[in-house]
């Protein structure tokens, strides 16, 4: 459904999902928004604050992605969406074109909408593409040079007056630059159609079709042979709540990380590889989460390097650790393979050896020991946490008993919505879910009723798929923006932006009852962009007293920020000498380069375990005026890692873009992504970290951030 047109009566927004390539985008959409309305003066002040990284239309309202793939023969990314002129109902089509999927060219086609409806009294609705490469349709002719050029667009078109909705479609034989319909549109027809959604399912060797009926909350599937004839297979009713305005279909099969069994259902094998499993297995996440796998650390405080107590064995990491003249060797053990590494700077009080000290989910657990506990505990926890880190890392290493000769890789489906208005989760805007699951080629059944968040922001919403992706890898963006108030956004001559690209996987992670469950994990990917600016980075370890403050000034030589930052925290908490009644917490201030009063404030407190968000710090009247402009964003989380019962580690990544935030918690375990909005010119160029308690409860152990242009 259209989030523009949804402005009209109701709205909606979308996120892509990409596999396989590099993406920064930018899309917008017209939400609905009832708030106070901003002056014409504030709008034409604050035009300049348009990020860099983040595609946003020369002007209009962009609105929900229709279209996105990759043409090989000329080497561009392409894609569709929908458009509205500024103080206008209609919905068109307009195209852009990457060859890095950050820096878009816009088709202009005469002004024209690329997929046109005969119908006057039809309003366009929201669509997919796909590439239809083998002539499937039968509407491409015989001797058409480029098959990849085949383009086949699915879209709805709905006459209100007759309450009737359609599923069309149209094809292109010039790679998506012009598209005539086909002559016998409707392909379907029911009173209420949106978002249809297509892909190809290489398992019965059909192209499926996902579309809501939106009125009645299911999620219709059908498949086809040809794109044009039709077979319903299954309705998607169940784990909907009542009241919600659903969008954005996308089932997407997502590579699992982290799992060293594989059910059979589950598992694919990459024909074009011939290597063995000895370079098989892939993961990110930390070893100890990892299923079957065993971090086994022997430490030695001694002068000579001590042999783990076992041989080596599969599925189990043996990590020796000796201190040496406040260096720390690690040699570790990987089926009889040894890996060095060595990290510096890391003193010891006195000369302990502890023997099989254990990383079990997450948790250090130490093993037996020849003299006293050392003095300096903190530095043992950090070194210990390094080894964690590259113990995790090391995963890639290790290898099942009995190599193949080709790659498996698990995967498992994802079918991701979204919620227009009235999302619970986001207090009433909009917001993306997931549920994860089987796909047989007909029906969608979910593992569990668990309804999971794609993204804790205020601002995120939708999803669609790259279509002619490499399958072992997936990439996802979606719309910077929330209907409760986007509308009325302070942006001018345009509205709205996509967030970055994320590349994401599942992994174990586990929760608060105890067991570990499958999680969406996203990964930032912003390519193509130029450091400009003073780099800073802090990698000792460094404890925050209440009184200290780090600051760091991002601009360039010539005193000039550009508004388009990243940076990268590591944090320890110990909580031993926190009071229930403390507010403890740790503070990164965003400032405005010419107006500091104007700032975010990002920040972790320890009771709530919880990071937050304030963006009320501003002096654009929007911020103070719209009601339905959360200033504050919360979210409670769990640690990266905990190397005590009172010490944890928390890991950062964030990005920042004018008027746009993505914080990424955990290696992506947790996003939030929210708008904020500075006056005119006055973009981020000094960021300040302060403690609000003492006693060593944080410590920084590492710190980066740079400044970028486009």
């Amino acid at each position: 459904m259209n989030l523009n047109s949804f402005l009209y009566s109701l709205i909606y927004l979308p996120l892509i999902v990409i596999a396989n390539s590099n993406i920064n985008k930018d899309t917008n959409t017209s939400i609905t928004s009832s708030s106070s309305s901003t002056t014409s003066s504030e709008l034409i002040e604050y035009s300049n604050n348009r990020p860099l990284a983040h595609l946003t239309l020369e002007n209009g309202i962009l609105g929900d992605i229709t279209g996105l793939f990759y043409n090989t023969t000329d080497e561009l990314y392409n894609i569709y969406y929908q458009y509205q002129e500024n103080d206008s109902s209609q919905v068109t089509w307009r195209h852009s074109t990457s060859q890095d999927l950050t820096h878009w060219t816009s088709i202009d086609n005469n002004n024209d909408s690329i997929i046109s409806i005969n119908d006057s009294s039809y309003t366009l609705g929201g669509g997919s593409m796909v590439i239809d490469s083998k002539n499937s349709s039968g509407l491409f002719p015989s001797n058409i040079t480029d098959s990849n050029e085949n383009i086949i667009a699915l879209y709805c078109s709905t006459s209100s007056s007759e309450n009737i909705s359609s599923v069309n479609l149209a094809y292109s034989i010039n790679g998506g630059y012009t598209f005539v319909n086909y002559p016998s549109n409707p392909i379907l027809q029911s009173n209420f159609f949106a978002d249809p959604n297509v892909f190809w399912h290489e398992e019965s060797n059909k192209w499926i079709l996902t579309v809501f009926q939106g009125a009645d909350y299911v999620l219709d599937f059908y498949n086809s042979y040809d794109l044009i004839n039709w077979n319903k297979t299954s309705e998607f009713s169940n784990y909907t709540e009542s009241n919600y305005q659903y969008g954005s279909p996308s089932l997407v099969r997502i590579p699992v990380i982290g799992m060293q069994t594989v059910s059979s259902s589950n598992t694919t094998t990459d024909n074009n590889s011939t290597s063995t499993a000895n370079n098989s297995t892939s993961s990110s996440t930390p070893a100890a989460n990892q299923a079957n796998t065993t971090v086994i650390i022997v430490e030695n405080f001694g002068t000579t390097t001590l042999s783990p107590t076992a041989t080596p064995a599969p599925n189990i990491i043996y990590y020796n650790i000796t201190y040496i003249n406040n260096t720390i060797i690690n040699s570790t053990y990987i089926n009889n393979t040894i890996v060095n590494t060595t990290y510096i700077n890391i003193t010891y009080s006195n000369n302990t050896t502890y023997i099989n000290s254990t990383f079990v989910n997450g948790t250090y657990s130490e093993g037996s020991n020849n003299t006293n506990s050392l003095n300096d505990s903190f530095a043992r926890e950090w070194a210990l946490y390094r080894a964690y880190q590259a113990a995790s890392a090391a995963t890639n290493d290790v290898t099942t008993t009995n190599p193949v000769t080709t790659t498996s890789i698990t995967y498992k489906w994802v079918l991701f919505r979204s919620v227009n208005m009235g999302s619970i989760q986001n207090g009433g805007g909009s917001s993306a879910q997931y549920l994860i699951g089987d796909f047989d080629g007909e029906q969608f059944i979910p593992d569990d009723s668990s309804i999971r968040t794609v993204d804790y922001g205020k601002d995120f919403y939708g999803l669609q798929s790259l279509v002619n992706a490499n399958a072992n890898s997936v990439l996802g963006i979606g719309l910077a923006a929330d209907s409760q108030y986007s509308a009325n956004a302070p942006t001018s001559p345009w509205k709205n932006s996509l967030s970055l690209v994320r590349n994401l996987t599942l992994q174990y992670k586990d929760t608060r009852a105890g067991s570990a469950v499958l999680t969406l994990i996203a990964e930032p990917l912003y390519n193509g962009l130029h450091i400009n600016g003073t780099s800073h980075t802090l990698n000792n370890i460094f404890p925050l007293d209440i009184k200290e403050t780090l600051s760091y000034d991002v601009s360039n030589v010539n005193d000039t920020v550009t508004g388009l930052l990243d940076f990268q925290v590591t944090f320890l908490v110990n909580n031993t000498n926190v009071a229930e009644s403390d507010f403890a917490n740790l503070n990164f201030n965003f400032k405005g380069y010419s107006d500091p009063s104007e700032y975010l404030k990002f920040g972790f407190e320890v009771n709530d375990q919880a990071f937050y968000l304030d963006r009320s710090h501003s002096n654009v009247a929007f911020v103070e005026d719209n009601e339905f402009y959360s200033d504050k964003i919360t979210l409670m989380v769990l640690p990266y890692a905990n190397t005590s019962a009172n010490v944890s580690i928390y890991k950062v990544q964030g990005v920042i873009d004018d008027d746009i935030i993505e914080i990424f918690i955990n290696d992506g375990q947790y996003v939030s992504t929210n708008t904020y909005y500075f006056t005119t010119g006055n973009k981020i160029g000094t960021i300040d970290i302060s403690a609000g308690i003492g006693g060593n409860t944080f410590t920084i152990l590492d710190f980066e951030t740079n400044q970028y242009s486009a």
